[in-house]
């Protein structure tokens, strides 16, 4: 088998923000409610301090909404990095 290369160090994260994008594609950030303009803010500060996102997409039956793609491409536009999680409950 073949030998794959070693990928360089991942940066050190400075902040963990714990988003979850709900249904109807409302943020909450640590458990608090924001516009998606405040999102859109917040995204940009987690870049400058070398933040980080882990993300829950409320996704009952599989399928992310337009509404949630919107939010999450507020974490894609900034450049800040993220961890997908499964379960709700992985953001405690």
């Amino acid at each position: 088998m073949p030998q794959h290369a070693e990928s360089a160090a991942a940066p050190s994260v400075s902040e963990w923000a714990k988003v979850k994008i709900g249904r109807s594609g409302e943020v909450l950030v640590n458990k608090k409610q924001m516009s998606l303009a405040d999102f859109a803010v917040e995204c940009e500060r987690l870049k400058k301090v070398g933040g980080a996102v882990v993300l829950f997409i409320d996704t009952p039956n599989g399928v992310v909404s337009p509404a949630q793609t919107k939010a999450v491409q507020k974490i894609v536009d900034a450049g800040v990095p993220m961890n997908g999680v499964r379960k709700e409950n992985e953001l405690d």
